[in-house]
C-alpha cells in the first residue's frame, strides 16, 4: 500500500511540473562548510557565502546562451546552515540521504527567506527533507515551495521540522515514516498548503506534533484541494498508522481547551490517525468537525480539532478526601 502512495505523489508531482523538466540542466553544489573559521572561532553557517559550498551558493535559474541552468542544493555532511538574510533561492534542496546514513540540519531565523520568488508559477522549488532538522524561529518559507516532504521513505531515516514563529507556504506537504512536524504554540502567523492542487499527505509512521503555548496553537491551513471530483476531491488526508503527538509548550501548564490544528475546505480523510505512544488519552481526544465544501454539501470545510480535559477536580477531591479518611483512621488505632 506504501508503495503505491508513493507511487501517486511521485506522478502528481512530475505531472503539474511539466514537460521543462526534460529541458533543464543541472548545477549541484554540496554544502562543505566552512574551510576556516572567522575571528571569534565560531564557525561560519551562512547560506549565502559561497566559501560554504563546493560550487557555490545554490541559485534559482540562470540563462546561458540557450541553456536555462537551476541549482540543486545538498545538505549532507551533518551540519547546519543558517539562513538570517532575505534572498536564499534553489531549484531544489535535499538534506540528509533517504536511507538515513547522512543528515543535515537548516535554521530559517528572523529577516532569512527561502523560495520567496513573486511568480510561484514560474520554477517550483522542491525541498526534500530526508534525515536531519529544519528549525524555523522566524523569517518566510515559501511560496515558491511546490513540495515538501519530511523524511525519507524508509525506516532508517528520521527528520523533524520544527515551527515556533514566521510564516510557511508550501503546494504539497507530505509527513512520511519517520518524520515530525512539530508546530510550537501561536506566533507562527501562517502554516498555509495553498494553490492549485494543493494537499497534506500524513502517512503511516509519520507525527503531527503540537505544543499548545499560552495563546493556543497555529492551525495548518489548507484552502484547497487535490482533485476537483467530488467524490476525490479532499485537501488532507491522514492514512492508517498516521500519529498526533499533543503536549503543552515549555513553560506552560497543562489546561483544558479544544484548538484547531489542520482546517481543510474540501475535506478531511480521515483512515485512521491515531495518538503517539506515551499519550494520556483519557486526557487528550481529537475530532474532525465541520462539513466538507463540495458538492452536494456546500459546508465551509473541516477541521482536525484536539482537546485536553484535565483530571475533574471532582476525582481529585474525592481522592483525597478519601486520603485523609484513611490517615484519620490510622490515627484513631
Amino acid at each position: 500500500m506504501k508503495t503505491i502512495i508513493v507511487f501517486v505523489c511521485v506522478m502528481s508531482l512530475l505531472a503539474w511540473a511539466g514537460p521543462a523538466l526534460a529541458d533543464i540542466s543541472e548545477w549541484i553544489t554540496y554544502w562543505q562548510g566552512p574551510k576556516a573559521p572567522p575571528a571569534g572561532g565560531d564557525p561560519n553557517k551562512d547560506w549565502f557565502n559561497e566559501n560554504n559550498w563546493t560550487n557555490g551558493v545554490p541559485f534559482y535559474k540562470y540563462e546561458q546562451g540557450e541553456t536555462t541552468y537551476y541549482g540543486k542544493g545538498r545538505i549532507m555532511n551533518g551540519e547546519t546552515v543558517v539562513i538570517d538574510k532575505p534572498g536564499a533561492e534553489c531549484y531544489t534542496l535535499t538534506l540528509g540521504s533517504i536511507d538515513g546514513s547522512t543528515s543535515g540540519h537548516l535554521q530559517l531565523k528572523p529577516g532569512g527567506t527561502l523560495a520567496k520568488r513573486s511568480s510561484p508559477y514560474d520554477c517550483y522549488f522542491t525541498f526534500a527533507l530526508y534525515d536531519g532538522t529544519v528549525t524555523q524561529t522566524g523569517g518566510e518559507w515559501g511560496p515558491s515551495c511546490a513540495w515538501l516532504h519530511v523524511s525519507g521513505d524508509n525506516e532508517n531515516s528520521s527528520a523533524t521540522y520544527e515551527i515556533s514563529a514566521g510564516e510557511m507556504e508550501v503546494k504539497l506537504f507530505r509527513i512520511n515514516v519517520g518524520g515530525t512536524f512539530h508546530v510550537i504554540g501561536a506566533e507562527a502567523t501562517k502554516i498555509r498548503v495553498r494553490h492549485g492542487n494543493g494537499w497534506y499527505q500524513h502517512c503511516a509512521g509519520g507525527t503531527l506534533k503540537t505544543s499548545i503555548g499560552s495563546d493556543g496553537i497555529t492551525p495548518i491551513n489548507v484552502p484547497e484541494g487535490y482533485n476537483t471530483s467530488p467524490n476525490s476531491n479532499v485537501g488532507a488526508t491522514f492514512f492508517d498508522g498516521s500519529l498526533l503527538d499533543p503536549g503543552f509548550a515549555e513553560g506552560v501548564a497543562p489546561h483544558e481547551g479544544t484548538w484547531d490544528l489542520v482546517w481543510a475546505k474540501y475535506g478531511i480523510d480521515d483512515q485512521g490517525l491515531g495518538f503517539a505512544p506515551g499519550v494520556d488519552e483519557s486526557k487528550w481526544s481529537f475530532d474532525i468537525v465541520g462539513t466538507a465544501a463540495v458538492p452536494p454539501y456546500g459546508g465551509e470545510g473541516q477541521t482536525l480539532q484536539l482537546t485536553y480535559v484535565p483530571e475533574p477536580a471532582s476525582v481529585v477531591l474525592l481522592l483525597s478526601g478519601g486520603v485523609l479518611a484513611m490517615l484519620r483512621r490510622r490515627k484513631q488505632r
